[in-house]
């Protein structure tokens, strides 16, 4: 297998910080800043220590006393993501007076799609990742194979994961409604999953969204190409 034939389904970017308690006082100012930024921002979610707003059908920003989040599916372009990251961060250091952040993190997770359960399985075992043994164990052979790495760095940790799915989509419309379809869908294929995050406290004026969302989307590519592909 090799990752330029795995799609970027999602990608998610989340920090944690220490209790910000003037959230409870300036979240609609947060969020003022950031709709006039995004005029089509909707609210989906507000509640005292969580509000969540949905950007068209491209992404979810949530941000609450102790977290921030923003969610991308499908995401075409890395700067798009990189700069919607940028702006709410910045406005809710600013307006929450955060000082340090205590975890970032950056999950992006891939899809690469099979026609049927074996040939998941054959392309798993081809996998340098694992090691398939030829005998026999268990009365049978190897399936729902999975594999899962984890890399401690001096500031980081990342953990990557690699697993044959199952999709299934059922889908029938409400009585009445003649002109739509039923949808009866099974899909199969492989997921890449890796999940990068900082494993010590820096302080904001140290975090940069743009570079870092782009520094750890290169590291991603290329030691995911490696692994998959058995290169150095």
């Amino acid at each position: 297998m090799h990752l330029d034939e795995f799609k970027l389904e999602a990608i998610i970017f989340e920090l944690r910080y220490a209790p910000a308690y003037l959230f409870w006082d300036r979240a609609g100012s947060l969020w003022k800043q950031m709709v006039d930024r995004h005029p089509t921002l909707q609210v989906k979610e507000a509640q005292p220590g969580k509000t969540v707003f949905l950007l068209e059908n491209r992404a979810e920003l949530e941000v609450t006393m102790s977290s921030l989040r923003v969610v991308a599916q499908y995401p075409d372009k890395l700067d798009e993501f990189s700069s919607l990251v940028s702006g709410l961060t910045a406005c809710s250091f600013e307006t929450l007076e955060i000082a340090s952040l205590d975890r970032i993190g950056l999950r992006s997770l891939y899809f690469k799609a099979f026609r049927s359960k074996s040939e998941v399985a054959a392309a798993l075992a081809a996998c340098p990742l694992f090691a398939i043994p030829q005998e026999k164990y268990y009365d049978g052979n190897p399936r729902g194979l999975e594999a899962a790495y984890r890399f401690e760095g001096q500031a980081s940790l990342v953990t990557m994961r690699l697993r044959g799915e199952g999709r299934r989509i059922d889908f029938d419309p409400p009585r009445g409604l003649s002109q739509l379809r039923p949808l009866h869908e099974e899909t199969e294929g492989v997921t890449l999953d890796v999940d990068c995050a900082s494993s010590v406290t820096i302080p904001v004026s140290q975090f940069h969204a743009t570079e870092w969302i782009s520094q750890w989307h290169h590291i991603v590519r290329r030691d995911s190409k490696k692994m998959l592909e058995g290169t150095r």
